[in-house]
């Protein structure tokens, strides 16, 4: 139901698992790999996959996506971005995207910063899906609390598509939209 042979984003790559289904099944045009590729000295965040306490060289991480995305970055296919969202997402023109998938930083403040961004750059009637969507973890109840306020702060321009165990599925609504209205995932 996703748009193929369209632009997408995926902010938050780590070892670019996700980055393949992406393109196996929506077979984009365009891809943007987006990742700081970092451990973070933040106590909060000590168990999650690029926490200080993690077991994981984020240098020889980003390397191995860029070697196992080779083919398609020596394309033009894929673009890898390393660098944290706010700042490698200001390169992308706005409108331009038709998907964005975000499962990066799960705090509540970098959720809602990822959020508006990728307002921002998607196109009208294009879609937004957010990983996480569960108050459990490292990061308590920050992908819940920041999709909430996303969706109160734009009600009249996003309505929740689908919501499936821990993803949601936003679409950003056009001329041909229906005109449900938006609300909390229950």
């Amino acid at each position: 139901m996703l748009p193929k042979n369209g632009h997408v984003a995926e902010i938050g790559v780590f070892k670019g698992d996700y980055s393949g289904r992406i393109l196996r099944n929506l077979k984009p045009q365009k891809m943007y790999l987006i990742d700081p590729w970092v451990n973070s000295d933040d106590p909060d965040q000590s168990t999650s996959l690029y926490g200080a306490d993690s077991e994981h060289n984020m240098d020889s991480v980003y390397q191995s996506v860029l070697d196992r995305y080779s083919d398609e970055i020596s394309t033009g296919q894929v673009e890898v971005i390393r660098a944290p969202s706010p700042g490698a997402m200001s390169d992308i023109a706005d409108g331009s995207l038709d998907f964005v998938y975000i499962d990066g930083d799960h705090r509540y403040d970098a959720v809602l910063l990822d959020l508006e961004i990728s307002m921002q750059k998607l196109r009208p009637g294009g879609y937004i899906a957010l990983d996480d969507y569960m108050m459990t973890n490292w990061w308590k109840d920050g992908v819940v609390r920041a999709l909430n306020v996303f969706l109160g702060a734009h009600s009249d321009q996003i309505m929740i598509d689908r919501c499936l165990q821990r993803q949601v599925l936003l679409r950003k609504r056009d001329d041909t939209t229906a005109t449900a209205t938006s609300g909390p995932v229950t």
